[in-house]
């Protein structure tokens, strides 16, 4: 990756996904938690593909990407899942 691609990538799907939480219901359970770690990692995941096959000129596959997402999706429920067991003795 060049550098700062994906700080910028990260950066950019932050952004995107605040403006995506003020027009959607947001509470504090694990529903919207789900919905929002699902929206980040599809669009960091999609915005740093694009910048880096734009870069390179030369558009990869994308499932090398669905991948990332899926494997990244379950990674940040098993963290929350983990979180919430352990706040309760913090």
């Amino acid at each position: 990756m060049p550098i700062g691609l994906s700080s910028f990538s990260l950066l950019l799907a932050y952004k995107l996904t605040e403006i995506e939480r003020m027009f959607l219901f947001t509470d504090e359970n694990n529903i919207s938690f789900i919905r929002d770690c699902f929206i980040f990692m599809f669009l960091f995941y999609v915005v740093k593909w694009f910048l880096f096959s734009f870069y390179m000129e030369n558009f990869y596959l994308f499932r090398y990407v669905f991948f990332d997402i899926i494997k990244n999706f379950f990674v940040c429920i098993l963290i929350r899942i983990l979180y919430t067991k352990f706040r309760k003795n913090v």
